[in-house]
């Protein structure tokens, strides 16, 4: 998962080195890659791999919408964005934080959020099937496969939510025949409930 300092020209570098060595004793083996920027498809356009080595996969993250999957990650800087229902709009106005009132791409995204219609709302399957499509556009010009390495929700995000986020993405994926891998399994963004013993998004994930 290449972040901050470990750019595309960086990661080109050392993919290349690290595929080089792979080769010579493992000529056979499926490599599996990340692009830069936290593994994001946004940033697959700085991704550089060796030409004549077919076989490798590259795997991304989405979590898109961004604003809705990490709601209330202090990680990010989003602690006080809480209650943002997918797919939107909310049944009533959202305020945007005081602590956030300075990011203004984040104050644009509350403002489409409480107002756009379901079909044109930032926080729906549009946003999703946006970042697949690229990836697979990226896919079919260098022909490369994609895994879709990580997706999936803040347990902070109400349950239901979290169930119609999961099945779209899954959803979206599987319409475009990206394999999938969930992120996780109980801590923060977990499938399982420790608490209850019992699976939070099984139908979510393998219901039709």
């Amino acid at each position: 998962e290449p972040n901050t300092k470990m750019d595309g020209a960086m990661m080109t570098s050392i993919y290349a080195e690290a595929i080089t060595t792979l080769r010579r004793s493992n000529p056979g083996r499926t490599i599996l890659v990340d692009p830069p920027q936290w593994a994001s498809w946004s940033a697959l356009d700085r991704l550089v791999l060796p030409e004549k080595d077919d076989n490798i996969i590259v795997s991304v993250h989405c979590y898109d919408p961004f604003e809705f999957t990490h709601q209330g990650a202090s990680w990010v800087g989003l602690t006080d964005l809480k209650g943002i229902t997918y797919p939107g709009p909310p049944s009533s106005p959202l305020t945007l934080p005081a602590t956030l009132r300075d990011a203004t791409d984040r104050a644009a995204w509350i403002k489409d959020y409480n107002r756009l219609p379901a079909a044109e709302n930032p926080c729906s399957k549009k946003s999703i099937e946006r970042a697949l499509d690229e990836a697979m556009n990226w896919s079919g010009y260098f022909g490369r496969p994609i895994h879709l390495g990580e997706f999936g929700s803040n347990r902070l995000a109400d349950q239901a939510s979290r169930n119609r986020y999961a099945r779209d993405v899954r959803m979206a994926a599987e319409a475009r025949r990206i394999p999938w891998t969930l992120w996780e399994w109980k801590a923060g963004f977990g499938y399982w409930d420790p608490q209850t013993n019992k699976p939070l998004l099984k139908d979510a994930l393998f219901g039709k």
